[in-house]
């Protein structure tokens, strides 16, 4: 995981443009009023980060996967420019998931992803591979 600041407005423009080329983008605690213009392009309007309208100018802490910072920097010198902020983060993407579900009273079995694949595949006929990824005891 890595962390980057970015101003507000690149902010507004980053929702926009995974909206209107189909990329997918995880937020959270960001809200919007999504609309289509007449050009038929998606804007993004009443952007708020944690209910409070954001500011253009200011900038923002934004956590990133590891595969858009590092990829992002290697597409062209623009996003190398805008992410030339980035740090890894001593935050992992499994552990903020994991205390984020124990916050909210939830749990989740270490073996969850092996027992749903295994039933699909053997529904669909294929070969149940033998991994999984075992929890982290804490």
């Amino acid at each position: 995981m890595y962390e980057t600041t970015f101003r507000g407005a690149f902010v507004r423009a980053g929702l926009q443009l995974s909206m209107n080329f189909g990329l997918p983008l995880s937020i959270s605690g960001v809200s919007y009023d999504l609309y289509q213009d007449s050009n038929g392009r998606f804007k993004a309007r009443n952007v708020r980060i944690d209910g409070r309208r954001i500011n253009p100018f200011r900038r923002y802490r934004v956590a990133l996967p590891e595969g858009i910072v590092r990829g992002g920097q290697a597409i062209s010198p623009y996003t190398d420019w805008l992410l030339r902020h980035a740090e890894e983060s001593p935050h992992y993407i499994v552990e903020t998931i994991e205390d984020k579900l124990e916050s909210e009273g939830g749990r989740v079995d270490d073996d969850y992803l092996d027992r749903r694949d295994r039933r699909h595949r053997r529904e669909k006929g294929l070969s149940v591979p033998r991994f999984y990824f075992p929890g982290v005891q804490r």
